[in-house]
C-alpha cells in the first residue's frame, strides 16, 4: 500500500522515517503548492501504483537535514531506539 502525506508543514524527521520505511509507492505534497487539482489525482495515482511523488521543497529540506547531525533531526528517543536496532543488527 502506497502512502501520500499531504501537509501544511514539512516535518523532516517524519519524511525521512517514511522514506526509510520504503513502502512501494511513497510521495510527500504541500498543500499551498498543489494548485491543480489534476495534478493532485496523478500524484495519488502514481503513488498507487509503487511511484514516487515528492515536493522539491521536501527535497531541499531532507536534504538541508541530511548533512546535519542526526541529533539535529531525531528526538532523543528515536537515537535510543535507532541505536539498539543497529548495535542488535551488527551482532547477528
Amino acid at each position: 500500500m502506497g502512502v501520500l502525506v499531504f501537509s501544511q508543514y514539512i516535518e523532516a524527521q517524519s519524511a525521512a522515517e517514511l522514506f526509510a520505511s520504503a513502502p512501494a509507492g511513497v510521495g510527500y505534497l504541500l498543500k499551498d503548492r498543489v494548485a491543480d487539482v489534476s495534478d493532485f489525482i496523478d500524484a495519488i495515482v502514481r503513488v498507487a501504483h509503487g511511484g514516487t511523488v515528492l515536493d522539491p521543497e521536501v527535497v531541499r529540506q531532507l536534504l538541508t537535514a541530511a548533512s546535519s547531525p542526526p541529533s539535529a533531526i531525531w528526538s532523543p528517543r528515536t537515537l535510543r531506539i535507532r541505536a539498539s536496532l543497529l548495535s542488535s543488527r551488527y551482532r547477528g
